[in-house]
């Protein structure tokens, strides 16, 4: 559209890492935030990050893991201001009977327990109702800490998710969705992510991001 408009070739810079990890998760510090956050260390822990609201496909995410649940012990924590009251997502919760199994942030988390429970989870769920071309700083972030997630397609592609981002449809299923989840948790402590992550991670640097930029702007 932009050859036919305007008569040049599209350009554009991929989104660039603005929350780095030094370095992949590791045993030794997943079980140290384990510690911090006084989470279970034998307990399978799915997380969700950023803002929570009904855009990010949470009544899905639900739905999935109430399927999830009849075969894998495991817990959901969204870890993400709310944006609208929990009532009803707790209301669905109870109603799925995954009530005691899923938490929800009381209020904003600050950076360092953000960070935290991206090094203290197995894996993550990040969805997206919205129509194409969006882009998601928590699936970024999942990346950049190498770890594995289920997201929504569109999300990932726009961010060159690497293997370990397993791609659900965009047409949320809950089916197709827990049986990614069963699938990131049984893979998730079997497959080295650190080649994929460093790789990634060297690519969409801020350091890349502004080498790019002069070269796009010709300075």
């Amino acid at each position: 559209m932009v050859q036919e408009r305007f008569g040049a070739t599209a350009r554009y810079l991929p989104l660039a890492i603005y929350r780095p990890f030094d370095a992949a998760i590791t045993p030794a510090s997943k079980a140290a935030a384990r510690a911090a956050l006084k989470l279970d260390p034998t307990q399978k822990i799915i997380g969700s990050f950023g803002f929570v609201s009904a855009n990010k496909g949470i009544d899905e995410a639900l739905r999935a893991f109430a399927l999830l649940r009849e075969r894998v012990n495991c817990q959901l924590l969204f870890v993400g201001e709310l944006e609208v009251g929990p009532t009803r997502f707790q209301a669905l919760a109870k109603h799925l009977g995954i009530a005691d199994a899923v938490r929800f942030s009381s209020a904003f988390v600050s950076e360092s327990e953000y960070r935290l429970h991206l090094l203290a989870v197995d894996g993550a769920l990040q969805l997206r109702r919205t129509g194409a071309g969006q882009i998601s700083g928590a699936v970024q972030d999942c990346i950049a800490a190498g770890l594995p997630a289920v997201a929504s397609r569109d999300l990932a592609e726009n961010l060159q998710a690497p293997g370990y981002i397993r791609r659900v449809s965009d047409q949320l299923n809950p089916r197709e969705i827990a049986q990614a989840l069963a699938e990131m948790l049984d893979s998730a402590a079997r497959h080295d992510r650190e080649h994929e992550r460093a790789d990634y991670c060297a690519t969409h640097s801020m350091a890349r991001y502004a080498t790019s930029l002069l070269e796009i702007l010709e300075i």
